[in-house]
């Protein structure tokens, strides 16, 4: 449920969820992850059990506070509910969402020949206020800057830092079941995004890269698409992942990586 309120100044969004809905995760299924239980990559056979939350105690409360000031775009977030992936682990030691409570803001505004964005947030554990659980998620800073410009006729580049900071991570590795694979205090990623497109826009050229000096590891997507008429596209990419240690977000996906062939037709 979605309500908005306009104003002179400053505009209103409030939406609720009813139900928790989480955001895609990896079970093992397809993919294998770090398992910080076993300190190993695992694959799970059956995938992954998780328990999710259910019925109104699990709804999501969401409000946003927007408004421009010139051609500058201004808002203030806040949000009550759970961390969106599965990362802690309830009394009989399954994979569940833990609830969380969040506030933020983000600034969009035309700098030079590009648009620069920076967002910040603050994410509550709300079941870890003193950080030494291992089995839930600590607090955390998060935020981001970003810069986009066209360098040349059709071809687009954006540049973005992304950063985390745990709020105590001292007391939850001291608890954590290897004490070496326990997140860091300071996360850090670079990306670089590289979009060109020619022949009348048909064809689309896309490299997404992304390197984090924090953890040292990487993510590399080509993508390529080609629109032969209105009713057929084509389009293939590679995703590769790498990384020096088997416990950090990319490094775990090392032996995960792919490619794809879409053949997709619109009607």
């Amino acid at each position: 449920l979605r309500l908005t309120a306009y104003g002179d100044w400053v505009n209103l969004d409030l939406v609720w969820t009813p139900e928790f809905e989480p955001d895609r995760y990896l079970d093992g299924e397809r993919f294998s992850f770090f398992d910080p239980a076993s300190g190993d990559i695992a694959v799970y056979d059956p995938p992954l059990s998780v328990d999710q939350p259910e019925g109104l105690d699990s709804g999501e409360v969401a409000m946003r506070l927007f408004g421009r000031v010139g051609a500058t775009e201004l808002a203030l977030y806040a949000y009550h509910g759970w961390f969106k992936q599965p990362t802690a682990r309830n009394r009989q030691g399954r994979a569940t969402f833990a609830p969380m409570q969040s506030a933020g803001f983000s600034v969009r505004a035309p700098i030079g020949a590009g648009l620069l964005n920076a967002e910040g947030s603050w994410y509550e554990s709300r079941d870890d206020g003193n950080g030494d659980n291992p089995d839930v998620p600590n607090s955390q800073a998060r935020w981001l800057l970003g810069y986009e410009r066209e360098l040349m006729r059709n071809l687009t580049a954006g540049l973005q830092y992304y950063g985390e900071r745990l709020d105590d991570p001292a007391m939850q590795r001291a608890t954590y079941p290897d004490p070496s694979t326990a997140p860091d205090k300071w996360r850090s990623v670079f990306t670089l995004r590289l979009t060109w497109r020619a022949l009348r826009d048909n064809l689309t050229l896309d490299l997404f890269a992304l390197h984090s000096p924090s953890d040292d590891d990487y993510y590399l997507r080509p993508t390529a698409s080609y629109r032969f008429s209105d009713a057929w596209q084509l389009s293939g990419g590679v995703n590769v992942f790498g990384g020096s240690k088997p416990y950090t977000t990319f490094g775990q996906l090392e032996d995960n990586g792919n490619a794809y062939l879409r053949l997709r037709r619109y009607y």
